[in-house]
């Protein structure tokens, strides 16, 4: 039988490594390195298509650009599932967990 569809929201807890004002949340390494690769594919494709960096960063700064990740809330999060699912190993995370002393 599958596994029912998890709800877990951490959308509130997450926080970037060392930031002292986040210390009360999951301090992730990487935290920014999704967002910067997204983004620079973003602006590689526009100038695929033509347009020039100028035109390119009035894209990236205008309201159209938070538009679009509204619209994409649900492939962004496909994505994040099945990452966790294919290419994080379940050796992978008892290493991570067995270093931290909670091996799972």
């Amino acid at each position: 039988m599958p596994r029912p569809r998890s709800t877990l929201d951490i959308t509130t807890q997450i926080a970037p490594l060392h930031d002292i004002a986040w210390k009360n949340k999951i301090q992730m390494h990487s935290y920014e390195r999704p967002a910067l690769l997204f983004w620079n594919g973003v602006a590689r494709g526009l100038e695929e298509r033509g347009y020039e960096e100028e035109q390119i960063f009035e894209v990236l700064q205008s309201s159209a650009a938070r538009h679009l990740l509204d619209r994409m809330d649900h492939e962004i999060e496909a994505l994040g599932r099945r990452v966790a699912k294919t290419k994080l190993t379940r050796g992978d995370i008892n290493d991570i967990l067995r270093e931290d002393g909670r091996e799972g």
